[in-house]
């Protein structure tokens, strides 16, 4: 063979011990496709998000309007209102042809017409739609097509409208961009980048632990072949051939089930947000990327284990005294990480560097899978004593640490990242998050504008028919001035509703407060625009409790002068029995009619902001890729732990055969997961709080660290790894069969 064709009939060589003859051969192939492959699934996930994210950000853009004139255009009236539905919001939007057609829209609705997404057409002729049909009366003569909606989940109604739309804009067309927003908050930022990287990195972790499936299986083979007169460079080309081979396999199963599981995606709703499956498509740069960083890490992971191996032509290392691993480049990792993000912390009060802040994250969790293997080999080689079981898992560990080290990094990982990403949720949570007061429940209000107080009225006998519902009324706002130009808002109401409402005792020509009303007891205010029509309030107001529409006070018709009280906007509080869902939504369904001239807002509404919506969608994304990182993280162990048991089939065969009981080597195998679990959830856990005080610095917050959630994480990592390592006694039992013993 030329010395040109050499490295080829290397690689080639790899490639045919990869697949051999035998049946184990295949097997470490189909562990090692399968632990590549859940890594690629999720790289190939993360590299769609940005297509996905564009996506959604275009369709949305196609929706946005515009009021600007157009010549020759005639523009469409339309409206913007909501409703809900058992916690889901639902958009309307009211049009008056003719005009311009929304996106998604073959034609305008006319009056008595709609058009909805599929996702409420679905809904609207479910049984659990029933209390949402007296909402949409008319008839739907179509569905909105993909490029109207931003997912399939979306809620979304176009109504024909007649008669008059106050409060209606022009629209001369779709599709214009809003103007920019502005740039996210450091804290909102830091969150993003370090998610981002504390559910990628572990990704590499796994794909770097699969590619040395059965190691020293493959270091004693390539030893031989050293023997017989191969040399270091071979012997490298070689393990390249066998790595290449099963990350390559595993490149092939993974994108196989990325396609498979995709469509799936729109079946998925995280808090209203859904994805179409076209949309999770990864870049051709990315996919390039992913395809050559796969079988770059499996090659460079096993040249890097293959250095002792080559070194020592009999290739026996993991058979004799191991040699002793070094600590100061591991710490080394460490330092560099920590310096890092010292630097990022004392940046001032500005943006912090992406690639800085990246680096050190890295750093820092990759000291986790570096530091085990030599923590491990330090504690079992001092550990002597013990039951039988504890003394063959402690004797396997010493002999080889670093194989169950690598099965338990990944998870350490995880879990060391999930610490320190949940420590800064709770600090962005205390900065924006949403709290709602439980203790109103059950109480509610109509907002009705330009309507009749026959129409109000019959709103409210409506809401009174619902069953469940204790009281309901009608007020109508009035604004209130003192001399200091000083505005209070007021509510005028009749006592038949105020009692029913608010439980006093109540006469024409009274005036009540809503809360201690000592500072307006006995003062003078008049209406605004109305100089000479004053109000003497009393000298002590009854106080009410209980929903006004945000009035300070509530008066009787004859407190007021006669015909000052005009306008059209009604409030109807309204209490009903909160532990039965269904009564607000016929609440709800009271004012159909009204369509968007009536709004119910409860007390559970919750009006967010730019960064408390950015906020709980980054948060909903984050615990979406921590679940399904933990996922595969205890999946991978499975994969790793049944391997580790497959490898180890002769001699758990011997000692069954030498009257070792099996339960005794099932507790064994246990332990010798349990052992370097307990290792690696102290370092895990200490590495956590340490990267979430750190980045709590980089972020600009105070140092506070939530104990709960690092229990809740610790404990779902330990039964994650409790229940792959579980899940493995079928193999053990399967290993200490006599036929185990037969050798070829």
């Amino acid at each position: 063979m030329s010395p040109a064709a050499r490295p080829f009939g290397d690689l080639r060589l790899g490639l045919r011990l990869a697949l051999g003859a035998r049946r184990g051969a295949w097997l470490r192939l189909a562990l090692t496709a399968l632990g590549t492959g859940i890594g690629v699934v999720v790289l190939l996930v993360a590299a769609s998000v940005p297509h996905a994210v564009n996506r959604n950000h275009d369709r949305s853009v196609a929706v946005e309007v515009s009021s600007e004139p157009i010549a020759g255009v005639h523009p469409l009236r339309m409206l913007d209102s909501s409703t809900e539905y058992h916690g889901d919001s639902i958009r309307l939007e009211y049009l008056k042809g003719p005009g311009p057609v929304p996106p998604g829209l073959s034609r305008l609705p006319g009056p008595g017409e709609l058009v909805v997404s599929p996702a409420l057409a679905h809904l609207l002729t479910s049984s659990g739609g029933a209390l949402l049909r007296p909402r949409f009366p008319g008839q739907v003569i179509g569905t909105i097509g993909k490029d109207g909606l931003t997912g399939p989940a979306s809620m979304i109604a176009y109504i024909g409208a007649s008669g008059s739309m106050e409060g209606s804009e022009p629209v001369y067309s779709f599709g214009e961009p809003g103007p920019p927003g502005q740039p996210i908050p450091v804290l909102l930022w830091v969150l993003l980048v370090v998610g981002v990287v504390v559910l990628l990195f572990p990704v590499f972790v796994f794909v770097v632990t699969a590619s040395r499936l059965s190691g020293a299986e493959r270091d004693r083979r390539l030893a031989a072949i050293r023997l017989i007169g191969a040399d270091g460079r071979q012997i490298r080309r070689i393990a390249a051939g066998e790595s290449i081979l099963g990350s390559v396999a595993g490149l092939v199963f993974g994108g196989g089930l990325f396609l498979a599981l995709r469509p799936l995606v729109e079946h998925q709703t995280i808090s209203g947000v859904s994805v179409f499956a076209s949309d999770v498509q990864p870049s051709t740069p990315l996919i390039v990327l992913i395809v050559v960083a796969i079988p770059v890490l499996a090659v460079g992971a096993t040249l890097f284990a293959l250095r002792h191996t080559v070194i020592e032509p009999l290739g026996v290392v993991r058979q004799g005294a191991p040699a002793r691993r070094r600590l100061w480049w591991r710490l080394t990792l460490v330092g560099l990480g920590i310096a890092l993000l010292l630097k990022e912390a004392d940046n001032g009060s500005g943006r912090p560097s992406t690639t800085g802040l990246v680096a050190g994250i890295v750093l820092l969790l990759l000291g986790i899978p570096v530091l085990l293997p030599w923590l491990l080999q330090m504690v079992v080689g001092k550990a002597s004593r013990g039951a039988p079981a504890m003394q063959l898992a402690t004797g396997r560990l010493r002999l080889d640490s670093g194989t169950p080290a690598r099965v338990v990094a990944g998870v350490a990982v995880v879990l060391a990242g999930s610490v320190a990403l949940f420590t800064l949720v709770a600090a962005a949570q205390r900065s924006y998050g949403i709290t709602t007061d439980s203790g109103d429940n059950g109480k509610g209000s109509f907002y009705l504008e330009g309507v009749t107080r026959q129409q109000a009225e019959s709103v409210a006998a409506k809401a009174r028919a619902v069953p469940g519902v204790q009281a309901a009324g009608v007020t109508r706002q009035v604004d209130l001035v003192d001399k200091d130009q000083s505005y209070y808002s007021g509510a005028v109401a009749s006592c038949r509703d105020i009692t029913a409402l608010y439980h006093v005792r109540c006469r024409n020509g009274d005036a009540f407060a809503s809360y201690d009303g000592d500072q307006l007891a006995g003062r003078t205010l008049r209406l605004p625009g109305h100089k000479s029509r004053h109000i003497r309030l009393p000298a002590h107001f009854q106080p009410i409790a209980g929903d006004t529409g945000g009035a300070a006070l509530i008066l009787t018709p004859a407190a007021l002068p006669a015909g000052v009280v005009t306008g059209s906007q009604w409030n109807l509080p309204v209490h009903f029995d909160w532990h039965d869902s269904d009564v607000v939504e016929g609440v709800r369904n009271a004012a159909a009619p009204l369509q968007w001239r009536a709004q119910f807002n409860d007390d559970t509404s919750v009006s967010l902001n730019t960064d408390q919506k950015t906020f709980s969608t980054i948060k909903r994304g984050l615990y979406a890729g921590a679940l399904l990182t933990l996922g595969m993280a205890a999946a991978t162990m499975l994969v790793l732990a049944i391997e580790q048991v497959a490898e180890r089939r002769r001699p758990l065969a011997v000692l069954a055969a030498s009257g070792v009981p099996r339960s005794m080597l099932a507790r064994s195998v246990l332990l010798q997961n349990a052992i370097p679990l307990a290792l690696a959830v102290v370092i895990a856990d200490i590495t956590g709080l340490v990267l979430g005080a750190f980045l709590l610095k980089v972020a600009h917050q105070p140092a506070r660290l939530d104990l709960t959630d690092l229990g809740v994480l610790t404990g779902l990592a330990i039964l994650a790894v409790a229940a792959a390592t579980l899940l493995t006694l079928p193999a053990v039992r399967r290993a200490t069969r006599p036929t185990m013993l037969r050798a070829e």
